[in-house]
């Protein structure tokens, strides 16, 4: 029975990140379809001056791709271990987390809102931080003992 469930997820790996591969191939020729029209347009409209409505689209489209590349490579390691697992994990939502504050509209957000994004942040980030400083000290612990005998 083990070996069929290793086979099951075997093949629904396969075809999940075969699936993303196409979705992660589609958001990027959209991204780029959407460059070529953002940079065509504002130099009809504007010329050469910066204006922040042409580019958010385009910040989110790429936060897309960069999202759903981590979450391959989230697929591809869930036999790893667990540290590594959790640190791919949080920097799958940090990505997410910084995706919706591009998409969040400054002047029309409720600070209480944007306290919560802030909190969410920081409670990843120390996440992140405390599992690779705790990795980090296990390596050095590690080989520092077998450096003694």
């Amino acid at each position: 029975m083990q070996k069929v469930l290793e086979i099951f997820e075997r093949y629904i790996t396969h075809a999940l990140l075969i699936v993303a591969m196409v979705f992660v191939l589609m958001l990027t020729l959209e991204l780029f379809w959407e460059s070529y029209k953002s940079i065509q347009e504002r130099f009809e409209s504007t010329g050469l001056n910066y204006i922040p409505d042409h580019s958010r689209n385009l910040a989110v489209l790429f936060f897309n791709v960069l999202l759903m590349i981590e979450i391959m490579g989230t697929i591809k390691v869930f036999d790893k271990k667990p540290v590594t697992k959790l640190k791919i994990i949080l920097s799958v939502c940090l990505i997410a987390v910084s995706r919706k504050i591009m998409t969040l509209d400054i002047n029309h957000s409720e600070p209480l809102a944007e306290i919560g994004l802030a909190i969410l942040i920081l409670a990843l980030i120390l996440g992140y931080c405390f599992l690779s400083w705790r990795g980090g000290r296990r390596k050095f612990g590690k080989q520092h003992q077998t450096a003694e005998p």
